[in-house]
């Protein structure tokens, strides 16, 4: 069941991506010019899907980031770590074990075909196979005001 509910909800978020940036730029017109220098630290989100996110070392678009989001968060049984996240291009300790990214997610985000990820309790990190380096940082919740 937790299967079918996780495709359907991947077959809309690919079926209606295609007004994403339309509905991006149209949030983006409603933001007051001082946003512009808003620091993303600074910011109180603990996980979304959105422009607001952290820094990248791998540039992904939200449409990307959010087939990476549903991908991962729809794999059953995937190992919640339960320490400490390291920061953006920091290193994942080898005793910390790699997932693999699903197949359909790297075929739909070639970008990150040499890449695993590590889901903590806040935070999925994409992390470069080779050396273990964190490369993109997408959050798995949002606090609301």
């Amino acid at each position: 069941m937790h299967s079918v509910i996780c495709r359907s909800v991947m077959l809309l978020a690919l079926t209606t991506s295609a007004g994403l940036p339309t509905v991006t730029r149209a949030a983006d017109a409603d933001l007051p010019a001082s946003s512009a220098g808003l620091d993303p630290d600074d910011i109180d989100t603990t996980a979304s899907v959105d422009r607001l996110a952290p820094t990248q070392t791998l540039p992904l678009s939200n449409e990307q980031r959010g087939l990476l989001f549903l991908g991962v968060t729809c794999l059953p049984d995937v190992p919640v770590v339960d320490t400490l996240a390291p920061r953006m291009d920091g290193l994942v300790p080898e005793s910390i074990e790699l997932q693999e990214l699903p197949a359909m997610v790297v075929r739909k985000v070639p970008q990150v075909r040499d890449h695993k990820f590590v889901m903590f309790e806040d935070r999925i990190l994409i992390v470069r196979s080779s050396d273990r380096v964190v490369v993109v940082e997408i959050p798995r919740y949002r606090l609301l005001p």
